[in-house]
């Protein structure tokens, strides 16, 4: 994220960012000289997620939430529990 960018999230984030702001950086691209290929030193992994669902649930919705976070080869252990309402 180039520096432009992270300052209209910051903006966006705190609900003080116009239109016309997210267009002038839409098309902005990142220079391949600042990207940094990624090592067992300095990637991040995941270690745990909690995700909340309310209101009219749909399985399928939730299983493709859980399959985009999950991608198709991780390892681990899943708990679900789920309080439904009477």
């Amino acid at each position: 994220m180039t520096k432009t960018q992270r300052e209209v999230w910051r903006e966006f984030v705190s609900g003080s960012i116009n239109e016309t702001r997210i267009d002038t950086v839409e098309d902005e691209q990142i220079s391949l000289s600042t990207l940094v290929e990624p090592t067992k030193y300095n990637m991040m992994n995941m270690t745990q997620f909690t995700v909340s669902f309310c209101g009219r649930l749909n399985a399928m919705a939730i299983a493709n939430s859980l399959r985009n976070i999950l991608g198709e080869e991780s390892v681990g252990s899943i708990i679900i529990d789920c309080r439904l309402e009477s």
